[in-house]
């Protein structure tokens, strides 16, 4: 049974928040490899890099968690505060529940 899409993004968001809270405050980078996923390659014809299927959707996630402002970075990133507060992940000395 393959996975849906639901749960492919769930899984890698999950995947990618722990990373960067794991790393926080350093920022980090992010490949495909760091998730087990095959890299693209360089197209002999047009010498264009071509994405694979996985490395495609990862960059797709990692937009999204940009946009939503839960990460931050251009070739390596850093959670947000907001990050950290969706996921329960906030140091203690900056809680202020």
């Amino acid at each position: 049974m393959s996975e849906s899409n639901k749960e492919k993004f769930n899984d890698l968001i999950t995947q990618i928040m722990s990373k960067l809270i794991n790393a926080c405050p350093t920022p980090i980078g992010l490949s495909p490899e760091d998730f087990g996923f095959p890299s693209g390659h360089v197209d002999a014809q047009s010498m264009f890099y071509e994405q694979s299927l996985e490395e495609s959707f990862l960059n797709d996630c990692i937009k999204w968690l940009k946009d939503e402002e839960l990460i931050r970075g251009n070739s390596e990133y850093v959670v947000t505060g907001h990050g950290l507060e969706v996921f329960d992940s906030l140091p203690d000395c900056l809680n202020t529940r």
